[in-house]
């Protein structure tokens, strides 16, 4: 297996709170993976994404490392089977900040095409 790591680091001097980042992991099992560690200890994997959704972290106080692991052919095969049409091999890590406790994260709105209605109380929709 090949592994690629991005670490990062919280100031020691901060509080508790979230880590938030933005994730588009198009890893698939046996092919490749994408595994989250903090201070060395396994959280969870990302596999599977065909789109960006956002990951909350939470930390305790003090320092951490946040480590993100990619593995090229984790389980070491020598010949692989067909890859599915949504995989990219690759994963993205984009938008990372850090929220101390107390604060969340702002909604995301999605434009709308259409325009809002007013209607008075209690008529029945369109």
């Amino acid at each position: 297996p090949q592994t690629s790591n991005v670490t990062i680091s919280t100031n020691p001097n901060w509080g508790a709170g979230t880590l938030v980042v933005s994730i588009l992991s198009g890893t698939e099992i046996p092919f490749d993976d994408l595994l989250l560690y903090v201070d060395g200890q396994y959280r969870e994997g990302f596999r599977g994404m065909t789109e960006f959704q956002t990951a909350q972290i939470p930390l305790d106080r003090g320092g951490h490392n946040v480590t993100f692991s990619f593995r090229y052919n984790p389980v070491g095969i020598e010949i692989f089977p067909p890859a599915s049409a949504d995989r990219l091999g690759a994963a993205y890590i984009d938008d990372v900040y850090f929220l101390p406790s107390g604060f969340t994260v702002a909604p995301t709105l999605v434009p709308s095409l259409m325009s809002p209605t007013v209607r008075p109380t209690g008529s029945p929709p369109p």
